[in-house]
């Protein structure tokens, strides 16, 4: 269910159920794809990174905003508006890890709304998630510059 304060995390999953009317059937080759690409990123072992995230389309409002996140042993401890330089106030944990984007496009595949997904050549996480819908329920999904933390 969405409501006023859905979460950030998680919230590709519940724009996909808005977008089943009218999408492509899910394809094994993309639920495949994943879980491939998901087996080779946890290989590298990777808990503590940052990134930038950001999204287009989906009428959030952070929508077009580069977010800088910091991720600690598997859980986002800050977030940047890199546009702004601020520390957003939303607290860190409704920030989606690469995990949780991995697991958005699995949900995404799952329910037929998965138009493209692109993985990182060096580190196989998504960098780019492509959502099939109506127009508050599309939109893409970008994850760059990841740099491991010590």
């Amino acid at each position: 269910m969405i409501t006023t304060s859905f979460r950030l995390r998680g919230s590709l999953a519940a724009l996909a159920l808005l977008a089943l009317a009218g999408c492509h059937d899910p394809t094994s080759v993309q639920s495949s794809e994943l879980a491939a690409r998901r087996a080779r990123w946890v290989a590298h072992g990777l808990t503590s990174y940052e990134y930038d995230y950001m999204l287009t389309g989906f009428f959030i409002q952070f929508a077009g905003h580069r977010i800088h996140l910091v991720v600690r042993d598997g859980a986002v401890q800050t977030a940047t508006d890199l546009t702004t330089g601020q520390v957003l106030a939303v607290s860190p944990q409704r920030w989606p890890t690469i995990d949780d984007l991995f697991d958005d496009a699995q949900r995404a595949a799952d329910s037929g709304s998965l138009s493209r997904v692109l993985f990182d050549g060096t580190l196989d996480y998504p960098a780019e998630i492509d959502i099939a819908g109506p127009p508050d329920a599309s939109g893409a999904v970008f994850a760059t510059g990841l740099a491991a933390l010590p």
